[in-house]
């Protein structure tokens, strides 16, 4: 996200190093699947408010504004 957007003030960024630091501290404990410890929650918490803060994919616009069209009916009717 921060290689596409070049935005470092983005909040997905700190989003982002949480969810990084609590997988390294998840692959030496066990707090990631206890259901309902403040930890868990709170990563996965982030981890749902970071796919929201994602950037959108930006809209490409093509020169060619034909449509194929395969049917002849449709070609005749669309003036071709």
């Amino acid at each position: 996200m921060l290689r596409r957007t070049g935005d470092v003030w983005s909040p997905a960024v700190p989003a982002a190093a949480i969810l990084i630091a609590g997988l390294v501290d998840a692959a030496f404990e066990d707090w990631m699947f206890a259901v309902g410890y403040y930890l868990c929650v709170f990563f996965w918490s982030i981890a749902f408010i970071l796919v929201d803060l994602h950037p959108a994919p930006q809209v490409v616009y093509s020169r060619d504004s034909s449509v194929p069209m395969y049917e002849p009916q449709f070609a005749a009717a669309s003036g071709q």
